[in-house]
């Protein structure tokens, strides 16, 4: 149980998500921002290890990702953050080219992002724009 729970605006919503040893976070989405954040008895853990989108500028219910950081990787955590988002936005989530150059959003794979974006393609949670250019 919490001892701080979160105050979650109207643009918010939660899921709340065991890890080992009975640990319990708070993913949340924000609508307003485009974001999933990760929290643990109310404070928001390592500020820098978030989720963002950015809305495509044509195409409705598709959404680049531009930052894709857990703070606690391998836990299913990005997961979470993916399922979340899809299905709270009726999104579809794509990235960029794995070997698109650096961007100012942040939307460029890094290197050790890329197995957990190729297991996420094969789970149909990010569309596999492989065959497209970036911008789609």
């Amino acid at each position: 149980m919490y001892k701080n729970r979160l105050e979650l605006t109207e643009d918010q919503v939660s899921r709340t998500v065991e890890l080992p040893k009975g640990k319990l976070l708070e993913v949340v989405l924000d609508r307003s921002e485009l974001t999933v954040r990760f929290y643990d008895n109310g404070i928001e853990i390592k500020t820098n290890h978030y989720f963002a989108f950015k809305a495509h500028d044509e195409k409705e219910d598709w959404y680049l990702i531009t930052n894709m950081f857990s703070p606690y990787p391998k836990f299913g955590l990005g997961r979470v953050a993916l399922e979340l988002f899809t299905e709270e936005m009726n999104a579809i989530l794509y990235v960029r080219a794995f070997d698109c150059p650096e961007m100012s959003d942040g939307s460029n794979i890094l290197p050790e992002a890329r197995g957990f974006v190729r297991k996420m393609i094969g789970e149909g949670l990010i569309e596999d724009n492989s065959e497209q250019d970036d911008d789609l």
